[in-house]
């Protein structure tokens, strides 16, 4: 498989956070009627790679979920080079180690600096050379037209697809930014273009029963082959949205 189909969930720092029992945890996720999930493995070149991480992915899939591994991209500056390879190389090991689907690379503000773009070149070198695969996805901001110093070039260089977070923060219109984010990315590159919707909460805001099912009905009406929700700590922790959530195919 070279990108993920169906419903997913990311799973975030599940190393920091205590998960007393993954088998159970993972029976949940799969009640929830998720096909996917996409597991923190490294931050950089930080592994996010102990016991719990290990078991939470044996645990998944027990459960007959295909699991992905997904980490940031920090690497800038003089030594944009190594330490992006570094980078790469650790989600390969991850990935090749663990025997999972592929990675998910998540490059953000710290690309936006000098020589960010070098960076993720490198990043995405390293990964190659370590993970012997090619499968790999992108996710970063959602609308490619208000981040013109971000190195979509280099970001967007051979991944298989793309996952932007259409996170509608402040809102409650996904099906538009849904529609505006898929517009800006297809003029960038033709590749699977997987949302991931936003099922979290801020201060003073948080996405409503009706925005996760507006938020889904429109990536039906775009044929859609998959999407996402972040994360799954906050979505398992308001029993409205996982409800909602759990209804969707």
């Amino acid at each position: 498989m070279t990108h993920p189909t169906g419903k997913g969930i990311f799973i975030w720092q599940a190393s920091r956070h205590y998960i007393p029992d993954p088998a159970a945890e993972a029976a949940k996720i799969k009640a929830a009627g998720f096909k996917w999930a996409a597991v923190q493995t490294c931050d950089g070149y930080m592994t996010q790679w102990p016991l719990t991480i290990i078991l939470i992915i044996n645990a998944l899939e027990a459960q007959g979920i295909e699991v992905w591994s997904w980490g940031m991209i920090y690497a800038n500056g003089a030594n944009a080079e190594g330490w992006g390879y570094s980078e790469g190389a650790i989600a390969g090991h991850h990935r090749r180690e663990l025997d999972l689907a592929g990675h998910i690379f998540d490059p953000e503000a710290w690309v936006k600096r000098p020589r960010g773009g070098v960076g993720v070149t490198w990043a995405y070198e390293g990964y190659a050379s370590s993970a012997f695969s090619q499968v790999k996805g992108m996710t970063t901001y959602r609308y490619p037209e208000l981040h013109t110093t971000f190195p979509w070039k280099e970001a967007l260089a051979g991944v298989s697809f793309v996952m932007p977070q259409v996170y509608w923060e402040r809102a409650h219109n996904p099906d538009w930014q849904l529609r505006r984010s898929l517009d800006q990315y297809g003029k960038l590159i033709q590749a699977p273009y997987i949302p991931i919707g936003a099922a979290y909460g801020v201060t003073g805001w948080e996405p409503t029963v009706s925005d996760l099912r507006a938020f889904y009905a429109e990536v039906k009406v775009l044929d859609l082959p998959g999407y996402a929700f972040w994360n799954w700590r906050t979505l398992s922790r308001r029993p409205n949205l996982l409800r909602a959530v759990s209804d969707m195919e």
